[in-house]
């Protein structure tokens, strides 16, 4: 339970891969410089064109410039917008890749301490068995004075001679 909700909790801290979240910033900053960029530009060509229209009695910019400065703006900050939108990672997404990535490390957690317990299991059956072969070579010999082999505090030697 701990490793699910550790690898959850990382994944819904950092949702999407790293590539996604690179892209999630420069999509932000894009929406921020793209709007300032255009809107200077714009402040910049109506300074210019009434600078230049006092000077030479031309006309002022006219309702065409205005609408195409407006909608350049506009697209500048809705274009990053929409699109930062649409590549947000999903939080249900992330949480199930962080529960499947918590599972695989409980799991093979669980593994290993498995394994490690047959691996004691099996090193106390082959010292078992090397000290009942002891107990039957013992049991071979008729002289009663020998001492046994193997230590009388053992469970094998318990069940044996008792």
């Amino acid at each position: 339970q701990t490793q699910t909700e550790l690898a959850t909790r990382l994944a819904l801290a950092n949702p999407g891969n790293a590539l996604q979240r690179v892209f999630l910033k420069c999509m932000r900053l894009c929406e921020i410089t793209l709007p300032l960029t255009a809107m200077a530009w714009v402040s910049y060509k109506v300074f210019m064109g009434y600078y230049t229209s006092n000077m030479t009695d031309n006309h002022y910019l006219g309702v065409d410039f205005a609408v195409h400065s407006s909608l350049l703006i506009a697209m500048t900050w809705l274009i990053p917008y929409f699109i930062l939108k649409k590549s947000q990672p999903s939080l249900k997404k992330s949480a199930l890749k962080g529960l499947n990535k918590g599972l695989i490390n409980a799991f093979s957690m669980i593994e290993y301490e498995v394994l490690s317990l047959v691996e004691s299991l099996v090193q106390q059956h082959k010292e078992q068995v090397k000290q009942l072969s002891g107990i039957i070579e013992q049991c071979g010999v008729t002289d009663a004075d020998q001492s046994l082999p193997v230590e009388s505090d053992s469970p094998l030697t318990r069940m044996l001679m008792n």
